[in-house]
Parts: C-alpha cells; structure tokens; sequence
C-alpha cells in the first residue's frame, strides 16, 4: 500500500510541476515545500521492504553526519513523469518534491527506470557540486552501476550509498575526487600493494629463471651436436626450400560499434551524469 500511494503523490505533483510556468522555473522556486520524500523511493518495486528500511537508514545517517541529502528513486518508466530526458525528469523531480537539505538544497539523486534501463546520477547545491564534480560523479558510476547490470539492486545502492559518504568526506577534508584524485576503496588498495609487492618479489625470479633455462638448453644443444658429428660420415647437404602460396583467403570480421558512454548536463545549478546500465 505504501508504494501506491508513493505513486499516486509522485504523478501528481509531477503533473503540477510539469504544468507550472517557466518563468517560475527560472527564478528557482521550489514547489510544495511540504511535500517530502524518503531518501529511498521504489516506485518500480525492486526492493524488499527490509531493504529499503537497511538503505533508508543509511541515507539518514549520511545526512545526520554531513547535512547533506542523498537520495535513490526507481521507476518504471522515467517518461512517465517528463516529457525530457532521463536527466531532466531527475531535475523534475528533484525540484517538484523539495529535495536537498540546507537553505542551498544541496543533495544527490540516483534515477533508476528500469524498463529502458536507463540512469541519471544528478546534485545540485554548492556542497554537491564540489564533493560530486564531473569527473568524480562519472568515475563514482563504476562502483555501482555493475551491480544493477547484474539486477543485484540492493548491492547498487549500497554501493552508492557507501560511495557517496566517500566523496563527502573526501569533500570535507578539501581533496573532491576527481581524474586527478582518482578514488580507490580499502580493498582496491590491498590490492594494488599486494600487485606491487609480487611484481617486485616475482619478476627478478621469473627472469632469472627464464636465463637459466636459455643457458641450459644452449648447453644442451653443444652437446647434442657435439656427439651426432661422430656418425656422419662425408659432408652433410641441405636442400634449399621455399614455400610457395597459390593465393591467399581473408575473412572480414565486422567489429561491433562501441555503445556511446555517459552523457553530462548542466542545468539550473544541477550537474548530472547519465547513460544506461
């Protein structure tokens, strides 16, 4: 019943924002300041209850720890609400439920509609703008975005929500990630120390043991020769050999044309990222 009436309100005041004046839109009003979501939305009910109530809980304590909203929206089909893009309906409804936390709305909505399968990454606010900059924002889609591939729903938003405290208290502490502060988890860094230390312990081994082999089968060979010239008796002729091609076949192999990658909009103070899964 709860998600019925979710999507029951969300048409509607989808509806009234899609009819409000442009000009209303341009001076950055904010519709029904009473109108609130929770941070987890599942309108495309791919949640078990318990799930949203576990992500629930991890978006409010994010937005306890660094007054900041962050927010996660499934629907069937994102035209439903807008007749824009996948990142003009997240900006829609973004602005239609009063989304952000602060006098400067700072926040960041994940969009899933899972019909098309298609995904808009979008913040808006100072705060979001700097902790979730382009570069950031795409790199962050990384972390997720295979486990939605996969339909492992609640793993993604998961991964988003733990990803999102990263980027805030990478923010906080004055280095927002970027191509240039490149972010990388706990385990991605065991990892690359546990890479180096092979490479540094392995590769002198593998080289000194591929030397000795060479040397070895060198030796081997001198041998070999050394002990066969004792029965041959005159000189030993070789034939010249030449391989000739009477034509040649070439198999053309179409290669398929490589999916375009996410897209990035600015509009109205939002910045967003977004593409399919």
């Amino acid at each position: 019943m709860k998600r019925t009436l979710k999507g029951i309100f969300l048409s509607l005041v989808m509806a009234c924002f899609l009819l409000a004046p442009a000009t209303a839109l341009a001076a950055e009003s904010w519709m029904l300041e009473e109108a609130k979501l929770w941070h987890v939305t599942d309108e495309a009910d791919i949640l078990s209850d318990g799930e949203e109530l576990a992500l629930e809980e991890q978006a409010q304590a994010i937005e306890d720890q660094y007054g900041f909203g962050v927010y996660m929206i499934t629907v069937d089909d994102y035209r439903a609400y807008s007749d824009g893009g996948v990142f003009e309906t997240a900006m829609a409804i973004y602005k239609g439920y009063s989304l952000g936390v602060g006098p400067g709305k700072d926040g960041l909505l994940l969009l899933l509609s899972i019909d098309d399968r298609d995904y808009s990454l979008i913040t808006y606010g100072d705060q979001g703008n700097y902790a979730f900059n382009d570069e950031g924002r795409t790199r962050m889609t990384d972390f997720f975005l295979d486990d939605f591939a996969n339909n492992s729903w609640y793993d993604g938003f998961a991964d988003y929500l733990e990803w999102s405290a990263l980027y805030l208290e990478a923010a906080a502490a004055g280095t927002p990630y970027s191509d240039d502060n490149i972010p990388m988890s706990t385990g991605d860094v065991a990892g690359a120390i546990g890479v180096y230390l092979l490479a540094v312990l392995l590769i002198p081994l593998i080289i000194s043991f591929v030397v000795i082999k060479v040397m070895d089968g060198k030796m081997k060979s001198v041998a070999a020769a050394s002990q066969a010239a004792a029965y041959v008796v005159g000189g030993l002729n070789l034939t010249g050999q030449q391989d000739v091609f009477s034509h040649v076949t070439v198999t053309q192999v179409p290669i398929p044309k490589q999916e375009s990658g996410p897209s990035i909009s600015h509009s109205g103070g939002f910045s967003g990222t977004s593409g399919k899964f």
